[in-house]
């Protein structure tokens, strides 16, 4: 019995066709996993966020053929989408940074900031957090909360070890904690805020964009 999920059975067969030169497949791919990239860019480097979006889907076809079906489609593009931020931080000049490590987060590389047009004021000090704590953390909890991604899928996405993943998002809610206690008055406001990350990622969703 197969107990892979349909849409990802579906994914693969789309990929398939697309790097077959199946135009309309590539369209549905594309639909799917416009709004998961969008996201992933959004929330790091606004103002490139439109440009980024459309290297990585041009990327998904060029090494769609890479795809050696041990992981999900969804873990594949977001790799994609991890190396597209990795080269345009180089070509910033950010020659430095690595995705592992003790990372500079989004903030200390001064990379545009992200405001929430909606939500209430715990929601955008969480945001303001998540910018604070080393990038390759903050892709790990977006990975996780907004993405539903667990911990193998991510080591997928990363080129890391899912144990690797489990580590550094546990680091991250600590990191998250320490940074929210410096936005936030009162130790019981950052615990409430903390407990309702699932979610507060739910609704950050469909506010970048849609879900």
């Amino acid at each position: 019995m197969n107990d892979e999920q349909p849409t990802e059975q579906q994914d693969r067969r789309l990929l398939q066709a697309w790097v077959a030169g199946d135009r309309r497949a590539g369209e549905q791919l594309y639909d799917r996993y416009f709004d998961v990239v969008y996201r992933f860019f959004r929330s790091k480097i606004p103002e490139a966020t439109q440009d980024l979006t459309q290297t990585t889907m041009e990327n998904l076809i060029k090494s769609g053929s890479n795809f050696q079906g041990t992981g999900s489609v969804r873990s594949f593009v977001l790799g994609i989408a991890v190396n597209v931020l990795r080269h345009h931080l180089r070509a910033r000049g950010r020659d430095r940074l690595e995705l592992d490590g003790e990372a500079a987060s989004c903030e200390d590389l001064g990379l545009g900031p992200f405001e929430l047009v909606a939500g209430n004021q715990d929601q955008k000090l969480l945001v303001k957090a998540l910018r604070r704590i080393p990038l390759e953390h903050q892709i790990v909890v977006e990975l996780h909360y907004w993405e539903g991604l667990n911990s193998r899928e991510i080591g997928e996405a990363l080129g890391v070890p899912a144990s690797t993943i489990r580590d550094r998002r546990q680091r991250a809610k600590v990191l998250l904690r320490q940074r929210l206690g410096a936005l936030m008055d009162g130790e019981q406001r950052v615990e409430s805020t903390l407990m309702g990350l699932r979610t507060w990622a739910a609704d950050l969703r469909r506010k970048i964009r849609g879900g």
